[in-house]
């Protein structure tokens, strides 16, 4: 039985956080959970999550619980607010201890698991620098599997406990990184690699992380999304049935072959094509991204279409959505 649409009187008090239901008024089948950077606040995700607009997925953007010091605008994820005495700047990683309980805790098993039904297979976390940490250190925490999980510039913590190598964490991740000045390291590759089974990773040829900035870079997050979403496309079998691999990885709970029905396709890497033809166009409502954040060599997105998924072989919609145009994307990329 599907969760419900989750509300904030779900949730605990000291929990800061947005909840964008499905459009139509569909009945939610995911909840994807939004974690933005150090220095920003949830509203910025609450727009992307709103501007996504996937089918049957919840979004809930959850502010850090803890401000930045100095009367400084913005919050963080971080135990700790530690700077460096010769260059100034906050260091991105002083453990994640207390915001990973409050997500754990406080939003998945009480509020979502408990009081919305949902399990942890249909939540799935995206996060941007130290949310994208924070994301990860929670998947890594839970013996369950979640959705999936997708960083943008974030790594594991440091503080992160590993696993044995033996009991890898089964929860799907994508980290995307700038392929220069990328706080995700070779080592930290590595150490995310240790920690879970599956890990996939995209290089964005910049210097610098941030947020995605063109189709190109869009293309792999949706189909991420594509393969562990539990979406109903129409294809004449029921929600649960509908989503059952992962990179090539079967389901737990899998009680149908696709290749014994028909009409039930697998999430596999052309699964891309339906959501990506249905993910609306930004363009109705755009918000300008602040100037300041605006690498001024980055080429024009003209004529920067997308043809087909690189490893499959259905062509996907012939571009994109307009959601990663600078012109249009709603996130303010904070301080970091």
């Amino acid at each position: 039985m599907p969760g419900r649409l989750p509300t904030k009187a779900d949730f605990a008090s000291s929990v800061t956080l947005s909840i964008t239901p499905p459009p139509a008024s569909q009945q939610p089948a995911n909840v994807l959970v939004l974690l933005h950077g150090l220095g920003d606040t949830h509203e910025a995700f609450e727009k992307l999550g709103r501007q996504l607009n996937f089918p049957e997925t919840a979004c809930i953007a959850v502010r850090a619980p803890k401000p930045l010091p100095f009367d400084l605008d913005g919050f963080h994820w971080g135990d700790d607010m530690i700077f460096d005495q010769t260059t100034g700047e906050m260091d991105v990683d002083t453990g994640f201890t207390e915001s990973t309980q409050v997500i754990l805790q406080k939003v998945i098993r009480d509020g979502l698991i408990a009081k919305c039904g949902f399990t942890a297979r249909e939540i799935i976390f995206f996060g941007f620098a130290q949310g994208g940490m924070v994301a990860l250190q929670v998947a890594a925490s839970l013996d369950e599997e979640l959705g999936g999980v997708v960083s943008i510039g974030g790594a594991l913590s440091l503080s992160a406990p590993l696993l044995p190598i033996d009991k890898k964490n089964r929860t799907p991740v994508l980290v995307c990184k700038a392929s220069s000045g990328s706080q995700v390291t070779d080592s930290a590759l590595k150490r995310l690699k240790d920690t879970f089974n599956f890990v996939e990773v995209k290089e964005w040829q910049r210097k610098g992380d941030g947020m995605m900035r063109n189709r190109d870079e869009m293309l792999p997050i949706m189909q991420f999304f594509a393969r562990r979403l539990r979406i109903d496309f129409g294809h004449g079998c029921p929600r649960e049935q509908n989503m059952h691999l992962s990179n090539g990885i079967p389901e737990q709970n899998m009680s149908m072959n696709p290749e014994s029905s028909p009409n039930c396709r697998g999430y596999d890497t052309d699964a891309a094509a339906p959501l990506l033809t249905i993910a609306p166009s930004l363009e109705a409502a755009p918000v300008s991204l602040p100037s300041s954040v605006l690498d001024p060599a980055e080429p024009s997105l003209e004529g920067n279409a997308v043809d087909a998924v690189p490893t499959g072989s259905v062509p996907v919609a012939s571009s994109l959505p307009d959601c990663v145009s600078p012109d249009t994307y709603p996130v303010s990329l904070g301080s970091l």
